[in-house]
Protein backbone atom coordinates (compact mmCIF):
# COMPACT_ATOMS: atom_id res chain seq x y z
CA UNK A 1 0.00 0.00 0.00
CA UNK A 2 1.28 3.15 -1.45
CA UNK A 3 0.45 6.40 1.40
CA UNK A 4 0.95 9.99 -0.05
CA UNK A 5 -0.11 13.17 1.26
CA UNK A 6 -2.70 15.31 0.17
CA UNK A 7 -1.53 18.83 -0.71
CA UNK A 8 -3.08 21.55 0.23
CA UNK A 9 -1.99 24.30 -1.90
CA UNK A 10 -0.67 24.70 -5.76
CA UNK A 11 3.10 24.96 -4.85
CA UNK A 12 3.26 22.07 -2.86
CA UNK A 13 0.65 20.07 -5.75
CA UNK A 14 2.77 21.57 -8.32
CA UNK A 15 6.33 20.18 -6.97
CA UNK A 16 4.12 16.36 -6.14
CA UNK A 17 2.89 16.49 -9.72
CA UNK A 18 6.81 17.12 -10.86
CA UNK A 19 8.26 14.70 -8.82
CA UNK A 20 5.43 12.18 -9.74
CA UNK A 21 5.90 12.36 -13.38
CA UNK A 22 9.51 12.39 -13.09
CA UNK A 23 9.54 9.57 -10.68
CA UNK A 24 7.15 7.50 -12.70
CA UNK A 25 9.23 8.20 -16.35
CA UNK A 26 12.30 6.91 -14.37
CA UNK A 27 10.88 3.57 -13.23
CA UNK A 28 9.70 2.86 -15.93
CA UNK A 29 13.35 3.46 -17.64
CA UNK A 30 14.60 0.89 -15.04
CA UNK A 31 12.72 -1.70 -15.05
CA UNK A 32 12.68 -2.01 -19.22
CA UNK A 33 17.11 -1.98 -18.34
CA UNK A 34 16.58 -4.42 -15.74
CA UNK A 35 13.83 -6.33 -16.94
CA UNK A 36 15.96 -9.68 -16.78
CA UNK A 37 16.45 -9.11 -12.83
CA UNK A 38 12.25 -8.59 -12.65
CA UNK A 39 11.34 -11.98 -14.90
CA UNK A 40 14.42 -14.34 -13.99
CA UNK A 41 11.76 -16.51 -12.00
CA UNK A 42 9.12 -15.84 -14.31
CA UNK A 43 8.21 -16.76 -18.10
CA UNK A 44 8.38 -15.24 -21.14
CA UNK A 45 5.14 -14.17 -21.75
CA UNK A 46 5.40 -12.41 -18.01
CA UNK A 47 8.34 -10.62 -19.22
CA UNK A 48 7.05 -9.50 -22.17
CA UNK A 49 4.15 -8.10 -20.99
CA UNK A 50 6.01 -6.28 -17.75
CA UNK A 51 8.18 -4.57 -20.88
CA UNK A 52 5.54 -3.81 -23.06
CA UNK A 53 3.76 -2.37 -19.72
CA UNK A 54 6.89 -0.34 -19.05
CA UNK A 55 7.71 0.74 -22.23
CA UNK A 56 3.54 2.13 -22.87
CA UNK A 57 3.82 4.19 -19.60
CA UNK A 58 7.20 6.01 -20.71
CA UNK A 59 5.96 6.14 -24.34
CA UNK A 60 2.58 7.70 -22.75
CA UNK A 61 4.66 9.92 -20.74
CA UNK A 62 6.91 11.56 -23.11
CA UNK A 63 3.94 11.96 -25.72
CA UNK A 64 2.50 14.06 -23.16
CA UNK A 65 5.67 16.28 -23.65
CA UNK A 66 4.18 16.82 -27.61
CA UNK A 67 0.46 17.86 -25.99
CA UNK A 68 1.49 22.05 -26.21
CA UNK A 69 2.42 21.12 -30.12
CA UNK A 70 -0.57 19.01 -30.86
CA UNK A 71 -3.05 21.59 -29.59
CA UNK A 72 -1.47 24.42 -31.67
CA UNK A 73 -1.78 22.46 -34.85
CA UNK A 74 -4.88 21.33 -33.91
CA UNK A 75 -6.13 24.81 -33.46
CA UNK A 76 -4.32 25.58 -36.69
CA UNK A 77 -6.49 23.15 -38.38
CA UNK A 78 -9.85 23.94 -37.15
CA UNK A 79 -8.50 28.00 -38.03
CA UNK A 80 -8.15 26.15 -41.69
CA UNK A 81 -12.19 24.68 -41.26
CA UNK A 82 -13.43 28.02 -39.93
CA UNK A 83 -12.47 29.69 -43.42
CA UNK A 84 -15.21 27.49 -45.24
CA UNK A 85 -17.33 27.26 -42.27
CA UNK A 86 -17.49 31.00 -42.21
CA UNK A 87 -17.19 33.03 -45.43
CA UNK A 88 -17.91 36.19 -43.53
CA UNK A 89 -14.56 35.84 -41.29
CA UNK A 90 -12.61 34.45 -44.27
CA UNK A 91 -10.57 37.70 -44.71
CA UNK A 92 -9.38 38.11 -41.17
CA UNK A 93 -8.87 34.06 -40.94
CA UNK A 94 -6.93 33.94 -44.48
CA UNK A 95 -4.59 37.45 -42.97
CA UNK A 96 -3.88 35.31 -39.83
CA UNK A 97 -3.06 32.20 -41.87
CA UNK A 98 -0.53 34.21 -43.66
CA UNK A 99 1.52 34.75 -40.17
CA UNK A 100 1.23 30.64 -38.80
CA UNK A 101 4.96 30.26 -39.02
CA UNK A 102 5.04 33.17 -36.59
CA UNK A 103 2.94 32.01 -34.59
CA UNK A 104 4.71 28.25 -33.91
CA UNK A 105 8.03 30.25 -33.55
CA UNK A 106 6.65 32.73 -30.99
CA UNK A 107 4.57 29.77 -29.67
CA UNK A 108 7.67 27.33 -29.53
CA UNK A 109 9.82 30.19 -27.69
CA UNK A 110 7.51 30.54 -24.99
CA UNK A 111 6.66 26.74 -24.61
CA UNK A 112 10.35 26.82 -24.10
CA UNK A 113 10.91 29.78 -21.59
CA UNK A 114 7.98 28.43 -19.78
CA UNK A 115 9.88 25.38 -19.07
CA UNK A 116 12.87 26.51 -18.38
CA UNK A 117 12.10 29.35 -16.18
CA UNK A 118 10.29 26.12 -14.24
CA UNK A 119 13.04 23.97 -14.45
CA UNK A 120 15.33 26.86 -13.28
CA UNK A 121 12.97 28.09 -10.41
CA UNK A 122 11.73 24.48 -9.37
CA UNK A 123 8.56 26.41 -8.44
CA UNK A 124 5.50 27.55 -9.81
CA UNK A 125 5.25 31.15 -11.41
CA UNK A 126 1.76 31.69 -11.35
CA UNK A 127 1.66 34.85 -13.76
CA UNK A 128 2.82 31.81 -16.54
CA UNK A 129 0.26 29.28 -15.37
CA UNK A 130 -2.51 31.38 -15.18
CA UNK A 131 -2.15 32.37 -18.79
CA UNK A 132 -1.26 28.98 -20.21
CA UNK A 133 -4.38 27.34 -18.92
CA UNK A 134 -6.59 30.44 -20.24
CA UNK A 135 -4.98 29.88 -23.32
CA UNK A 136 -5.47 26.16 -23.35
CA UNK A 137 -8.40 26.25 -22.54
CA UNK A 138 -9.74 28.98 -25.09
CA UNK A 139 -8.36 26.90 -27.74
CA UNK A 140 -9.87 23.73 -26.58
CA UNK A 141 -13.14 25.67 -26.63
CA UNK A 142 -12.59 26.89 -30.27
CA UNK A 143 -12.10 23.64 -31.61
CA UNK A 144 -14.69 22.20 -30.03
CA UNK A 145 -16.89 25.11 -31.52
CA UNK A 146 -15.59 24.45 -34.95
CA UNK A 147 -16.49 20.33 -34.51
CA UNK A 148 -19.89 21.73 -33.60
CA UNK A 149 -20.31 24.23 -36.52
CA UNK A 150 -19.15 21.42 -39.34
CA UNK A 151 -21.59 18.76 -37.64
CA UNK A 152 -24.63 21.40 -38.28
CA UNK A 153 -23.31 22.90 -41.60
CA UNK A 154 -21.60 19.92 -42.92
CA UNK A 155 -23.26 17.02 -41.36
CA UNK A 156 -19.98 16.18 -40.66
CA UNK A 157 -17.82 15.28 -37.52
CA UNK A 158 -13.93 16.43 -37.33
CA UNK A 159 -11.93 14.57 -35.15
CA UNK A 160 -8.15 13.70 -34.97
CA UNK A 161 -8.41 11.08 -32.90
CA UNK A 162 -9.34 7.61 -34.57
CA UNK A 163 -12.33 5.06 -33.12
CA UNK A 164 -9.66 3.46 -30.69
CA UNK A 165 -8.72 6.89 -29.19
CA UNK A 166 -12.05 7.17 -28.87
CA UNK A 167 -13.13 3.52 -27.34
CA UNK A 168 -10.09 4.22 -24.72
CA UNK A 169 -11.10 7.64 -23.67
CA UNK A 170 -14.80 6.01 -23.23
CA UNK A 171 -13.77 3.03 -20.91
CA UNK A 172 -11.49 5.41 -19.34
CA UNK A 173 -14.45 7.54 -18.63
CA UNK A 174 -16.73 4.65 -17.61
CA UNK A 175 -14.01 3.27 -14.95
CA UNK A 176 -13.66 6.95 -13.51
CA UNK A 177 -17.67 7.45 -13.07
CA UNK A 178 -17.98 3.75 -12.05
CA UNK A 179 -15.12 5.05 -9.12
CA UNK A 180 -17.24 7.95 -8.26
CA UNK A 181 -20.93 5.92 -8.12
CA UNK A 182 -19.51 3.21 -5.66
CA UNK A 183 -17.83 6.52 -3.94
CA UNK A 184 -21.02 8.10 -3.50
CA UNK A 185 -23.30 5.03 -2.35
CA UNK A 186 -20.32 4.13 0.38
CA UNK A 187 -21.00 7.45 1.87
CA UNK A 188 -24.69 7.67 1.44
CA UNK A 189 -24.31 4.46 3.43
CA UNK A 190 -22.00 5.70 6.18
CA UNK A 191 -24.51 8.93 5.99
CA UNK A 192 -22.02 11.30 5.26
CA UNK A 193 -23.52 13.67 2.47
CA UNK A 194 -20.48 16.44 2.98
CA UNK A 195 -17.90 14.62 1.67
CA UNK A 196 -19.53 14.01 -2.17
CA UNK A 197 -19.65 17.79 -2.69
CA UNK A 198 -16.11 18.49 -1.37
CA UNK A 199 -14.78 15.58 -3.48
CA UNK A 200 -16.25 16.56 -6.56
CA UNK A 201 -15.31 20.36 -6.26
CA UNK A 202 -12.18 18.95 -5.63
CA UNK A 203 -12.72 17.12 -8.78
CA UNK A 204 -13.72 19.48 -10.86
CA UNK A 205 -10.58 21.79 -10.08
CA UNK A 206 -7.86 19.16 -10.45
CA UNK A 207 -9.21 17.86 -13.79
CA UNK A 208 -9.67 21.52 -14.76
CA UNK A 209 -6.08 22.31 -14.19
CA UNK A 210 -4.67 18.89 -14.93
CA UNK A 211 -6.52 18.98 -18.20
CA UNK A 212 -5.02 22.57 -19.43
CA UNK A 213 -1.61 22.23 -17.97
CA UNK A 214 -0.56 18.21 -17.79
CA UNK A 215 1.32 18.49 -21.33
CA UNK A 216 3.29 21.62 -20.11
CA UNK A 217 4.21 19.87 -16.40
CA UNK A 218 5.38 17.47 -18.62
CA UNK A 219 7.60 19.42 -20.79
Amino acid sequence: VFYYQAESNFKDLFGQRRRWTNGTLACHIYVMKNIRTYSQNRGRLFASCFFANAFCGALSILAGALAPGLLFCVAMLSLTDFVDLSPAARPLVVYLLSYKLLFATAFMGFLLSFAWAHNQEGRPRHASIRLVAATTLSLNVFIYLVQIMAVLHWGVHLSVRGSCSDGIIAAMLIMKLTRAVAYLLMSVKNGDLKSPLIFARHCFCYYLLWGSLRGWFVA
